[in-house]
């Protein structure tokens, strides 16, 4: 699914966040990622997503060598790869329903099997009357919430969540986790960033450890 052939990125010359990172995350798979604030989990996760480029090293997703592909090529791609952002991405102009039901509507998916779908999301999330609500009404959880319901509705065959947890309370984030596992078991590889060591020790999941630029994998938590 992932494989990372010596990646590295640099913001200025000669001062890499990431150094010669060399991994392969199999289809299927689920990881967290954990590191000290600054360690650059985020660099690494907008590379995985296509957002960024590296700056030496290959990435290769879903069997194909992605590093640097034309920016036709992209968005194809992208569809394929759901995110949750720590600063969320929602679109302010749209309501909270029109945010969450536009992954499908970019494919052109029939707009009363988005609205049922999204309906039940709501739901999920515990948010159903929001549905005509803007995003700037909206406290952090909140549009955590939002963000984390438009990165699966569409059952990607890639996650990527950058501290998906980090604006819920304990008993959401646990339940946010339990979805999370449902899309995994349906076959769903996902990357999960989080400082939470609790959310990690009640997962028995391997985790990617990110220090000093270099990844390594540690025993799985639990």
């Amino acid at each position: 699914m992932i494989t990372c052939y010596n990646l590295s990125l640099e913001y200025t010359p000669g001062h890499k966040v990431l150094r010669d990172i060399s991994l392969k995350i199999p289809q299927g798979s689920f990881h967290f990622l954990t590191g000290p604030s600054g360690a650059g989990k985020s660099t690494l996760l907008n590379i995985l997503s296509l957002a960024m480029q590296p700056t030496q090293g290959r990435l290769a997703l879903f069997g194909k060598d992605v590093t640097y592909l034309g920016r036709e090529e992209l968005p194809e791609l992208r569809r394929k790869i759901g995110t949750v952002f720590q600063d969320y991405k929602l679109l302010n102009h749209l309501t909270v329903a029109e945010n969450i039901g536009l992954p499908l509507k970019v494919i052109g998916e029939p707009q009363h099997e988005i609205n049922d779908k999204v309906d039940e999301l709501l739901e999920w999330i515990g948010m159903r009357q929001y549905h005509r609500v803007k995003p700037a009404t909206l406290s952090g959880g909140e549009k955590q919430r939002v963000a984390i319901a438009r990165a699966v509705i569409n059952n990607p065959p890639l996650l990527i969540a950058d501290e998906p947890s980090g604006n819920l309370d304990p008993r959401l984030a646990k339940r946010f986790m339990y979805l999370f596992e449902s899309l995994n078991k349906m076959g769903t590889t996902i990357i999960f960033a989080t400082h939470d060591t609790e959310l990690i020790k009640g997962f028995n999941h391997p985790v990617l450890d990110l220090k000093e630029g270099h990844v390594r994998e540690v025993k799985a938590a639990a």
